[in-house]
């Protein structure tokens, strides 16, 4: 986990407590059934975790998150108090419905997170994804600050549009769908780490916000290798005639 190295990879990181995956912190493991557990245990320690689900099958993965949740919501419900998730890999989300999700749906409950998590004091959720297509409309009608990258894809730049049309400066219709598409060709054409930041908070409404992310100081486990860090191994032609 990339997050707990510095860059070089020759010191330590963050302080954080990686729980499962294959970079998971000696001596803690992952249980699938264990998911209440695990979130008390964060509530209790007030340890900042992170859980890799990657190597749980959907059905494990589901049941953990469910209880995680669940267990997240119950107590500060019972006790308020400031507390974020973070969820990567948004696309997977589900919004809506049960707790237990029905046969085949390969989704996480997240709704956990953006629905009534949200009325409960002192409980955030942050939702990431490369597929803004692909996010439920019950994740970003209740989002309040979109933090936006480079996109590419129609369809996720119509996603995009969708979330940011209410949210762009201009007293009139044509105004406003003006500045939404100049807003747009400014997506496109990011830079690594440029960002556009706008925010649904009345004192931010209609303010958009310019931001450059700094390099990481942390290892980038991430990272796509270049020829120069991995040499490419030549292949002779004549051993594919």
């Amino acid at each position: 986990m990339g997050i707990t190295s510095s860059f070089d990879g020759k010191s330590a990181g963050y302080p954080l407590v990686v729980i499962g995956g294959t970079h998971g912190t000696p001596g803690i493991t992952l249980n699938p059934y264990a998911g209440a557990a695990t979130a008390e245990w964060v509530l209790k320690t007030g340890y900042s975790v992170i859980i890799d689900l990657s190597q749980l099958k959907d059905g494990d993965r589901n049941r953990f998150v469910g209880d995680f949740l669940e267990t997240v919501r119950r107590h500060k419900t019972a006790q308020p108090g400031p507390i974020l998730i973070v969820v990567d890999e948004g696309r997977r989300a589900r919004a809506g419905g049960s707790a237990r999700p029905h046969h085949g749906d390969r989704r996480l409950p997240a709704h956990r997170v953006d629905g009534q998590a949200r009325r409960v004091r002192g409980i955030g959720s942050l939702v990431i994804t490369q597929r803004p297509a692909a996010i439920s409309k019950n994740v970003t009608t209740q989002s309040e600050t979109i933090v936006t990258l480079n996109v590419m894809g129609s369809q996720d730049l119509d996603a995009v549009s969708d979330a940011l049309k209410h949210h762009v400066p201009g007293a009139t219709k044509k105004e406003r769908t003006a500045a939404l598409e100049d807003l747009l060709r400014e997506i496109v054409q990011l830079d690594k780490g440029a960002t556009i930041v706008v925010s649904a908070a009345a004192r931010l409404k209609g303010t958009i916000h310019r931001i450059q992310f700094r390099r990481r100081k942390t290892f980038d486990s991430g990272a796509t290798p270049s020829s120069a860090s991995r040499p490419i191994r030549r292949r002779s032609w004549r051993r594919w005639r």
